[in-house]
């Protein structure tokens, strides 16, 4: 009799946590696709500052050098990128380029490579193959095509591929931990 009522308690607080999780949900998720698509590139600019906490660069002339995340494409995650403008990694102050001079790429610790400017990502991969600049894109193969880091859609997740061997070229290191949940990690 004892444990039944223990049983319906336990069962009871589970229902209640389901529900309060979808109706979290509910209120959390965009209503419509201009606010799934915001929602989506904030993720993504998510993960380049989470990969750039993973990620050691060779050591800077200046130390405290700040932390240049540049990026190429209009609007490439819809302004997203800008919100990390001034936030910290370690001591480095984080610091927003959009659409830096391709002479000035090489001065980039991060460039994120969108969609939009997939046709010319090889290229832009070539102009900074063995420096130490974090690639990142969305552009589909892009760490097959001699990007570091790829986001990708799987099963309605952002993942993320990673070409070790690209990051080992650059000079950069990035956290085992980090490659543990890369999706693949090209050798």
């Amino acid at each position: 009799m004892r444990l039944t009522g223990i049983c319906n308690k336990l069962a009871a607080r589970d229902v209640v946590r389901r529900l309060a999780v979808l109706l979290l949900a509910l209120l959390v998720l965009p209503a419509n696709a201009e606010g799934d698509r915001a929602s989506a590139e904030s993720v993504k600019a998510g993960f380049v500052y989470n990969f750039t906490k993973f990620s050691t660069w060779p050591a800077p002339g200046g130390g405290a050098d700040p932390l240049r995340i540049c990026t190429l494409g209009r609007g490439a995650l819809n302004g997203q990128l800008a919100r990390l403008q001034g936030r910290t990694v370690g001591e480095r102050e984080i610091e927003i380029q959009v659409w830096p001079p391709s002479d000035d790429w090489a001065k980039c610790h991060v460039l994120f490579v969108s969609r939009e400017d997939g046709e010319r990502a090889e290229s832009i991969l070539r102009q900074l193959a063995g420096k130490p600049v974090l690639t990142i894109g969305d552009v589909p193969d892009f760490s097959r095509r001699g990007g570091m880091i790829e986001l990708i859609e799987l099963e309605n997740k952002l993942r993320f591929n990673i070409s070790l061997v690209t990051v080992q070229r650059s000079g950069l290191r990035m956290s085992s931990q980090l490659l543990k949940l890369a999706t693949r990690v090209w050798q």
